[in-house]
């Protein structure tokens, strides 16, 4: 599974992409177009929305052990990531 915030990124080879939008964290690909509904949000995220963002990142890994993650951000993640195998 992909998780980048970059749309023009090369997809191939992934069963699954999901695209990452500070505060909401990652979403599905497919929804693009219309997520997040009626919300705006800055081109800039915040120290806040970062780290909300981040916090359901943590949550998607570690609710999903059987699944493979490659995250491709323009931005950095904090260290203390959940394991990944």
């Amino acid at each position: 599974m992909l998780v980048t915030d970059d749309s023009h990124m090369d997809t191939t080879g992934f069963d699954r992409v999901l695209y990452y939008k500070p505060p909401f964290g990652p979403y599905p690909a497919e929804l693009a177009e219309t997520y997040p509904f009626n919300a705006e949000v800055p081109e800039v995220a915040d120290s806040e929305a970062l780290k909300q963002a981040e916090k359901i990142m943590h949550d998607l890994i570690r609710n999903n052990p059987e699944a493979r993650f490659s995250i491709r951000l323009k931005h950095d993640l904090p260290e203390k990531m959940p394991e990944q195998r």
